[in-house]
């Protein structure tokens, strides 16, 4: 494994975990939004 491998991997987890953050903050902003 080098490093050129590698660092694009880890950029794209990276990427996904702060989709899926961002997928929950919204969440809880729009059911306190409509609660």
């Amino acid at each position: 494994m080098t490093a050129e491998a590698t660092i694009p991997a880890v950029i794209d987890d990276l990427c996904v975990s702060g989709l899926i953050l961002l997928w929950l903050l919204l969440s809880c902003v729009l059911f306190e939004s409509t609660a």
